[in-house]
């Protein structure tokens, strides 16, 4: 059964959706992490 699709067009379409929302919601999460840690490295003495 490798290789076979097993879900309607519209499952799919959805689970992919699904997928790039949660793909942006980890790129906004990486964003606010670098940006802390910009706002970190400026606050830095030594």
């Amino acid at each position: 059964m490798a290789g076979q699709i097993r879900m309607s067009p519209e499952e799919l379409k959805s689970k992919a959706t699904r997928y790039g929302q949660g793909a942006n919601q980890i790129e906004d999460i990486l964003r606010q992490l670098q940006n802390l840690q910009n706002e970190l490295r400026g606050e830095w003495e030594g």
